[in-house]
């Protein structure tokens, strides 16, 4: 009875271990702007499956490598068996390129006894190989991955058309001490484009950087595949005399487990709500992950199971997201500062008042937003502006604010506040709303004299929603033609279009064309025309 006991024992720690083979591992969860993302290891099924490469992991950002006159040419790695001895018994599932140019790709394996080379024309040790690829089924300056098929036999009339591999590679590593040679064949690309990816060196000699060429000597030299009748195969420094010192970027997988037909499924609250395809193969593989978009605040459990033909994993560990909203963080303001003065003399009225205060940030990501009030607290006409801006500070001229806030000659009162907003929550500044006094003692002189020459200002708030400022000023009387103008340049509304007395003007725009329709959003011009002064300036309408 105990020896039973002990063997039942063992049978489910087998089935255990073996579930855990399959499962995915390690799920971690965090929010990213609201939004919930998922990463997780593979199962360890797949921890054996691996890349083969002869070349140090880096491709080189600055270009590839291509023939002269943009005629074939076939790029390998070698891996000799040292290399092959330790994978005996696992499968060749797919190879990897990372292409510099546009060109046509073919994938070709050759099982090489040492010494030899590959049968660049007869093909008499090709063993895998993969469909013709043209830069619409592939991405420039990424890593691409092909499958790889069993060669049958090539095409009669042409050696190099192998339509009819349509197998899925069964080829496994063996033990007979043959070399594996793996590349591609690229065809069709213009003199000046180098299509075949390549790390950043040093070179690997012989085994990273080997190069086939092909030509028709008895024909006089021809470049057509059809007519090769000798190859040569070298390293690219042998090629280059040591111009090159590069390997090739691409990779040959093994795999003890393959690949095909297993997926994840996502599950929230217990629902599956997502299926994933690996990506764990990837040259650049880092973690498996999902963004699962926008949420309702709440709590939210999740795990992860691997999907096989037959069956469905144990689910991963579980993660538990609070999805809650951060208000933007605390605040201060700057200046103007508290209780303090500024006198304005003539000489200084387009010098820019500012208004400053700290940024704020959030937590969550999102961008914050500031709405800035500015009031003019004079108890002859009390009344307050407003605008909204994502930058911690607001600039305006002093005579475009003399305009804006109906500045009176003398001490004016002047108060200020900003409240910071993601969106969801609002919060004001630390320290509250400011106090300061805008003193001026020429604007009864101002008001009897004319601007001394033409000019219009940016509009502010800009960007804006949906209302914005421009002013102008004229030191003469003068006819004025104010417009605004889409991108396109077509008319979209007159602001002004009369004759104006010398002086300082501001006008609004509510973001309607002449008919009073609303506009969309987008890059508006404005331009005044005034006597011989024209002028074009651009303001953004956002919605």
């Amino acid at each position: 009875m105990k020896k039973l006991k002990i063997l039942l024992s063992i049978f489910f720690i087998s089935i255990n271990f073996s579930q855990d083979l399959y499962k995915p591992n390690n799920l971690s969860g965090r929010l990213v702007t609201m939004t919930p993302k998922l990463d997780w290891e593979a199962p360890l099924l797949y921890e054996q499956n691996q890349w083969l490469i002869n070349w140090d992991g880096s491709v080189w950002p600055e270009g590839g490598i291509g023939n002269s006159g943009g005629f074939p040419a076939s790029y390998f790695q070698r891996l000799p068996h040292t290399q092959l001895s330790d994978h005996v018994g696992k499968d060749l599932e797919m190879i990897s390129f990372n292409p510099r140019g546009a060109a046509d790709f073919q994938a070709l394996v050759f099982e090489v006894a040492p010494g030899e080379e590959p049968d660049l024309i007869n093909n008499t040790n090709l063993v895998l190989t993969g469909p013709i690829l043209d830069s619409t089924e592939y991405s420039i300056g990424n890593w691409n991955y092909v499958q790889l098929y069993d060669h049958a036999s090539s095409n009669s009339t042409d050696s190099f058309d192998f339509s009819g591999d349509t197998v899925p590679s069964t080829y496994q590593i063996s033990d007979n001490q043959k070399e594996l040679w793996f590349g591609f064949r690229i065809t069709n690309y213009p003199d000046g484009v180098f299509p075949m990816g390549v790390d950043d060196g040093p070179p690997i000699d012989s085994l990273g950087n080997m190069v086939g060429l092909c030509w028709d000597v008895d024909n006089g030299g021809s470049w057509n595949p059809a007519d090769f009748d000798t190859c040569w195969v070298h390293t690219l420094m042998e090629n280059s005399t040591g111009a090159l010192p590069f390997n090739w970027a691409t990779g040959l997988y093994v795999s003890d487990e393959h690949i095909d037909g297993m997926h994840y499924n996502i599950y929230e609250n217990g629902t599956s709500i997502a299926e994933v395809e690996p990506a764990f193969y990837g040259m650049e593989f880092d973690l498996e992950e999902i963004n699962l978009g926008p949420r309702e605040f709440g709590a939210y459990e999740y795990y992860v199971t691997a999907v096989y033909d037959t069956f469905e994993s144990e689910p991963s560990n579980t993660v538990i997201i609070d999805i809650f909203n951060s208000p933007p963080s605390d605040f201060s303001l700057l200046s103007p500062q508290d209780s303090s003065e500024i006198m304005v003399t003539a000489s200084e009225v387009i010098n820019e008042l500012s208004f400053v205060w700290m940024p704020s940030n959030d937590a969550d990501g999102q961008s914050v937003s500031y709405n800035l009030e500015i009031c003019l607290d004079n108890s002859t006409s009390p009344f307050c502006i407003d605008t909204t801006i994502v930058n911690n500070s607001f600039q305006i001229q002093y005579n475009e604010f003399i305009v804006l806030m109906s500045i009176e000659n003398g001490l004016n009162d002047i108060s200020w506040s900003v409240s910071a907003s993601d969106s969801i929550e609002t919060v004001p500044s630390l320290n509250g709303a400011f106090s300061f006094q805008l003193i001026f003692d020429f604007l009864d002189i101002l008001d009897e004299k004319v601007p001394s020459k033409f000019t219009i200002s940016e509009a502010y708030p800009n960007p804006f929603n949906p209302v914005t400022n421009i002013d102008f000023s004229l030191p003469k009387d003068s006819m004025v033609d104010l417009i605004i103008y889409d991108i396109l340049g077509r008319k979209i509304k007159y602001l002004v279009k009369s004759y104006q007395r010398a002086g300082y003007n501001s006008v609004q725009w509510n973001a309607t064309n002449d008919l009073g329709e609303p506009v969309s959003a987008g890059l508006y011009f404005y331009t005044i025309k005034a006597d011989n002064f024209t002028q074009t300036k651009k303001m953004l309408l956002m919605k």
